[in-house]
């Protein structure tokens, strides 16, 4: 089967078409793939050569492309950067990787805030039984949760910390830490104590955490402004919850440096709370979503005192607003993350 269509990787040189087949093989057209800028693709990379041709299977048909970009045989997801006669495709790790952390997330339900709570619930244990031999894992485990934990002293610059607890080039990476404790749930430590639903919940938290620094990981390709996403402990049964960090781009004559941060919590007392913080200079605006009347009305009445600690901070002028809405936390964070990757698109589910 000749393969008239071209596809080239971002940035790379056309190469020639190439005419391959395999048996069964059936000929729709490539045509007929959404191939609008932005659009999504799944490949498979079945091989390459020296001189930097990849040969892909994408909806059946076998495609040459011409990459500087070093590839692996596997399953990729591409994202179409340009349309025409010659699309050009360019690997989406940015967003594969989101996508890979949402379906991790949205299918883990509560194990990973259960996980949470058992954790800190464990780090009391620990603290107040340290005597005698313990348990080195568990230890350097508990150590890198209370250090990124907010309690009721307000440190709030500990969720600052939770950047190099999920950073694999830091010695407290803590999605290492929690599978090491985890593997040695066979041998007598704390870990062979754990009931199945326990262990299940800490498995779960391990991976979401290790999605999580994928997510960091990998840049968004062109212009795009970067994100970091990171999760937010609390003490004890509080709750837990996940922040994103987000350079804006400079518009216009715009000066000074700005960036937003963006939290869904799920805190214990006060239900769902979407907090999205706007800094330009030393301006700051934060705007409050809450799923109940009470709870705004009680935040509202908290503004002064907040207003009054980020001015002896240095930010001026700081303005607060806080309003009912009945929204699914989970949806406000998919929603984000899939924007700021740019994913306002349907991704194009492929036969197999």
């Amino acid at each position: 089967m000749k393969i008239d269509s071209l596809f080239t990787l971002k940035g790379f040189k056309a190469a020639d078409t190439l005419s391959r087949s395999r048996p069964g093989q059936t000929s729709n057209g490539l045509e007929k793939l959404d191939l609008s800028p932005g659009s999504l693709l799944k490949a498979r990379v079945i091989d390459f050569s020296s001189d930097g041709r990849v040969l892909l299977e994408i909806e059946g048909k076998i495609v040459t492309a011409s990459s500087r970009t070093p590839l692996s045989k596997g399953d990729i997801l591409l994202e179409v950067t340009q349309g025409g006669d010659n699309p050009v495709l360019s690997p989406a790790w940015k967003k594969a990787a989101v996508q890979n952390f949402l379906q991790s997330f949205l299918g883990a339900g509560t194990g990973p805030h259960n996980a949470v709570k058992l954790l800190n619930k464990m780090t009391g244990l620990h603290t107040s039984q340290a005597t005698g031999k313990t348990n080195l894992s568990l230890t350097n485990l508990l150590r890198a949760i209370n250090a990124i934990t907010i309690d009721g002293s307000g440190d709030i610059g500990k969720i600052l910390q939770t950047e190099a607890a999920i950073s694999p080039q830091s010695a407290t990476f803590l999605p290492k830490l929690l599978q090491k404790f985890l593997e040695e749930g066979s041998g007598r430590t704390e870990a062979s104590s754990l009931t199945a639903n326990e262990y299940s919940s800490l498995k779960k938290l391990t991976h979401i955490l290790e999605l999580l620094g994928e997510v960091n990981d990998q840049p968004l390709p062109g212009k795009q402004s970067d994100f970091s996403f990171f999760p937010c402990f609390f003490a004890g049964d509080s709750g837990w919850g996940q922040w994103l960090f987000h350079k804006n781009e400079k518009k216009g004559q715009q000066k000074d440096q700005a960036y937003s941060l963006s939290f869904f919590l799920e805190m214990s007392r006060i239900g769902n709370l979407h907090c999205q913080v706007h800094v330009q200079g030393q301006a700051l605006q934060g705007h409050f979503f809450v799923d109940s009347e009470k709870i705004s009305t009680h935040i509202r009445q908290a503004f002064s005192e907040l207003t009054d600690i980020l001015n002896n901070l240095g930010y001026s002028p700081v303005s607060f607003s806080c309003e009912f809405k009945q929204t699914s936390m989970i949806q406000e964070l998919k929603e984000s993350l899939q924007s700021l990757a740019g994913m306002e698109m349907s991704i194009v589910n492929l036969r197999a």
